[in-house]
């Protein structure tokens, strides 16, 4: 049987500048590792050089490497000290409502365990001639960065002996934590890229800094603040409109004149989105806002990840799969919200993806974030039986998960008070779920589900998001592990699958087939076996879509123009050819 092999590649981000060269000003000793830590002109630091390490287990042959592209970028020969790897895979929260964890699911994280030796080997140091380096690799790794751990990126590539790592399956995650060597051993831990979008800085918009010059009445508009440009100039929405909160008013403002850090506005207008113009003093703080007018929800998400996190724009296939998903499916649903202080990146986003009904993940097997709206499969799904690919199954119901009745507040009044006010909000609406309510049909309990929405501008859009979630939560929701054979490895994240199991029967003992959606994905035995956790799922056969005027009607479409249709159903609840008739989502 062919080896299967893991390599680890650790991606160091580093200066390109060489020790007193050009720009770069730095003197005396010692001379720089290219890293942050150790520089000596901060001031011209870049991260646009790299170097790479790779770690293989003892026994296993040194990676086929590509070469680098410049003699920026370098990597040293393979070192054979990994010892273990320990990973868990991302899991999808299906339109970010699942309570208990993140809007973006639970993130994939890695910890590899790496054996201490003395190195001596300086690869990749332009100054390795000129100076004697003494040390373990793991503390002398640690002391060239210092806390700049996150500034690399962590590779782990999974294979068969002979295979060149462009071969390789490969996961990415960024580097969270080294711990020092300890027992001749030291660990490196890391989480998916999505993370980026959780961390504390992750803000919008983001804490700013900026000061009255003078004292201003409610009807000043001659405005000028102290602090720096981007303060003043960063654009935090999409209105082409820049933002301010003072105390609790909002002023708008549509440029900006100044240097040395007193900036003079231009353009103003007082008592900004629903807010009352008031007089301010001098030194009093202005917080810049963000404000986002009716913008479909998906885009919303992309432009606070792209704009408002650390994440690379490359890791978004926005221009392709993005588009392509929320032209098709999410071309109606828009939100229109203000914050007038800094809230997590992270919370605006589960708000968006809950009410705007869509999934956003980390691709694993793609690397890169996915987008999905909750919608029926565009292909027939494909059917998974005991017999032709199941090797193991396993059934888990949560009961604590189900709702009858789902609340929403929508039409924030005003954006300077509390996002968890009921009275801050001009429209509650209740759907209740009477039947799931009842004695009979489950405990009699309510389950009830609350939140508040401050981008929710519309009924049909409350009404929308109360429906999805009671259809997809009035039952116990179910969760379905299978262990399946490499054959069946197409399936990923987000598809939709048919499963006919003994763990799902009917009142007769006999096996039922059911449709579930992938949640989460992981590989047991490369080229042999993984793993994937399913969610149960609501499938309609015909799912209605918007038509143009020009549609032609039932009688006269074609099989291809009736797939991406909608019309209206005998009194049968049929169509006119006796096929089931389409489902408004």
């Amino acid at each position: 049987m062919t080896k299967t092999v893991q390599v680890l590649e650790l991606r160091q981000k580093r200066c390109d500048l060489r020790f007193g060269v050009g720009t770069c000003t730095a003197t005396g000793t010692p001379k720089c590792f290219q890293t942050y830590n150790t520089c000596g002109a901060k001031d011209v630091f870049n991260l646009d050089g790299e170097l790479r390490w790779y770690f293989t287990r003892p026994g296993d042959p040194a990676p086929l490497t590509a070469d680098l592209p410049s003699a920026d970028e370098w990597y040293g020969p393979a070192i054979p000290i990994l010892r273990t790897v320990r990973t868990e895979p991302t899991r999808l929260n299906l339109g970010a409502v699942r309570e208990g964890e993140s809007p973006f699911g639970l993130r994939g994280t890695v910890s590899v365990t790496l054996d201490d030796f003395e190195f001596r080997n300086q690869f990749g140091d332009f100054y390795a001639s000129e100076r004697t380096v003494q040390g373990s690799i793991g503390r002398l790794l640690l002391a060239w960065l210092g806390e700049a751990v996150p500034q690399l990126e962590m590779y782990l590539y999974t294979g068969k002996e002979g295979d060149s790592l462009a071969a390789m399956t490969v996961r990415r995650y960024d580097v969270t934590n080294i711990n020092p060597p300890s027992g001749g051993a030291w660990t490196i831990t890391g989480l998916d890229p999505l993370g980026r979008a959780e961390r504390k800085k992750a803000q919008f918009p983001r804490a700013t800094d900026l000061r009255l010059q003078s004292d201003i009445s409610a009807s000043t508009t001659s405005i000028t603040v102290t602090g720096t440009e981007d303060d003043v100039s960063d654009s935090f929405g999409n209105d082409g409109l820049f933002y301010g909160r003072l105390s609790g008013e909002v002023i708008s403002y549509t440029g900006y004149t100044g240097s040395a850090g007193v900036w003079s506005l231009s353009g103003v207008v007082r008592g900004a989105l629903g807010t009352t113009a008031d007089e301010h003093s001098a030194d009093d703080g202005m917080q810049r806002v963000g404000h986002y007018d009716d913008i479909l929800y998906w885009e919303m998400v992309y432009d606070l990840l792209n704009n408002h996190t650390t994440i690379p724009a490359s890791l978004i296939p926005y221009a392709t799969d993005w588009t392509s998903e929320g032209e098709s499916w999410l071309s109606t649903l828009k939100g229109t919200g203000s914050f007038t202080e800094p809230r997590p990146v992270s919370e605006i986003c589960a708000e968006a993806m809950r009410d705007g009904m869509f999934s956003i993940w980390w691709d694993e097997r793609g690397q890169e974030i996915k987008l999905l709206a909750l919608r029926q499969p565009s292909q027939p799904p494909i059917t998974l039986t005991e017999r032709n690919a199941i090797v193991s199954s396993a059934l888990k119901r949560t009961p604590d998960d189900r709702r009858t009745r789902v609340t929403i507040y929508y039409g924030r009044k005003d954006p300077t008070e509390s996002l968890t006010d009921a009275k801050n909000y001009s429209t509650q609406r209740i759907r209740i779920d009477a039947e799931a309510e009842s004695a009979n049909f489950a405990d009699g309990t309510v389950r009830n589900l609350e939140w508040y929405s401050p981008l929710l501008r519309t009924d049909l859009n409350a009404v929308l998001v109360q429906a999805s979630f009671l259809q997809r939560y009035r039952t116990t929701p179910q969760y379905l592990e299978l262990q399946l054979a490499e054959k069946d490895a197409t399936l990923a994240v987000g598809d939709v699958m048919f499963v006919t199991s003994y763990d799902a029967i009917d009142t007769l003992g006999n096996p039922v087939t059911e449709p579930w959606q992938i949640i989460e994905w992981e590989e047991l035995d490369p080229g042999f076996s993984y793993r994937v956790l399913a969610q149960s799922f609501i499938l309609f056969e015909r799912p209605g879509f918007i038509m143009e005027n020009t549609a032609p009607d039932f009688a006269t479409a074609t099989d291809a123009e009736k797939e991406n249709a909608c019309y209206i159903t005998e009194n049968t609840g049929l169509m006119p050819d006796g096929t089931a008739g389409y489902v408004i989502q």
